[in-house]
């Protein structure tokens, strides 16, 4: 059967605390990527499309679930105004076959599970409130409907009370995801009861060091693991970290060294001023008139007086020839 997870300060936690626990009892169940996506719905308070997502999930997935699973659902949609109306779909079933993972520290041919894990961890979780410890762990085994690749990387993160699990899941796995580490992020409260998928990675896993826990041992035996809850974190919250002390050195006088003297020499004579040469006015040139074209006369065309015509010369018309009579 699958758990939600009910420790001190369940029944009055926040909303989106409970949320981010309900999403834990479906680790391993839901397909990572689907889980990723939640928590971050989730860590922008978006509670009531966080659920619908869920719900969404796990009808299209055809994925059944327990009927506290079921219970902790419809107590979580009144506060959040959710439509209720895909929650008939849902298939609520106790007796169905919890699908069992199996989990490794080392793969062979495959990095270590906390190699990479740890130059990234060390730029936000310092920065995050109360954090306990970081665990990593290599799953063998597919998850959810949709699974992606195997093997998986799993980051399980200890956060004390005064943490946030919502805001440290998806910080964390976000920046896994920038430096190209692929992982699924678990982030478990202390205090709260973990489920069954946790204890049994947290047998294989390799704690990852960080900031005042880098001396920690790397690995914990598997027999110092319980088996009703996660290993126990520390004692007390964590101290907060203060700004870094630099060590004050002594301040060391740099050696002194000889003065340079300019040999002496003959001295030179100063410098021979170059003869001044007149400046040279340009010719003036006088202005000249503007000489304009010559002038043409203008010739004017020849009166022409209009004169009669000569009459033309008489002229006798040539008569017949005068024939001489004859006798």
């Amino acid at each position: 059967m699958a758990q939600v997870a009910q420790g001190p300060g369940w029944s009055g936690g926040s909303l989106p605390v409970r949320a981010h626990d309900l999403l834990l009892s479906f680790a391993g169940q839901v397909d990572d990527d689907a889980l990723a996506d939640a928590r971050e719905l989730l860590a922008a308070a978006e509670v009531d499309r966080t659920l619908d997502f869920l719900v969404g999930c796990l009808v299209a997935g055809h994925i059944p679930i327990s009927a506290a699973q079921r219970g902790e659902l419809d107590a979580l949609s009144a506060p959040a105004y959710l439509d209720r109306s895909l929650f008939n779909r849902l298939i609520v079933d106790d007796s169905a076959a919890i699908p069992r993972h199996r989990f490794a520290a080392e793969v062979p041919g495959t990095e270590s599970a906390a190699q990479g894990v740890t130059d990234a961890a060390h730029r936000v979780l310092d920065a995050l409130p109360d954090v306990r410890s970081v665990w990593a762990v290599w799953r063998l085994t597919p998850a959810g409907a949709v699974s992606g690749p195997v093997p998986h990387r799993v980051v399980l993160v200890g956060v004390g009370p005064a943490g946030f699990p919502t805001a440290t899941a998806y910080r964390l796995e976000h920046t896994l995801r920038r430096v190209g580490v692929r992982a699924s992020v678990e982030a478990l409260r202390d205090g709260a009861q973990a489920p069954d998928y946790h204890h049994t990675a947290m047998q294989y896993a390799t704690q990852v060091p960080f900031g005042a826990h880098a001396a920690i041992a790397p690995a914990r035996p598997a027999a110092q693991l319980s088996a009703s809850r996660l290993p126990a974190v520390p004692p007390g919250p964590a101290p907060r970290p203060g700004p870094p002390t630099a060590t004050r050195m002594p301040a060391v006088n740099p050696p002194s060294m000889p003065r340079l003297e300019q040999p002496s020499g003959p001295r030179l004579p100063a410098p021979v001023n170059p003869p001044s040469v007149p400046r040279l006015e340009p010719p003036s040139r006088s202005r000249m008139p503007v000489a304009g074209p010559p002038s043409v006369p203008r010739l004017e065309p020849p009166s022409l007086s209009r004169t009669p015509p000569a009459p033309p010369p008489n002229r006798i018309p040539p008569g017949p020839p005068s024939m001489s009579r004859m006798p």
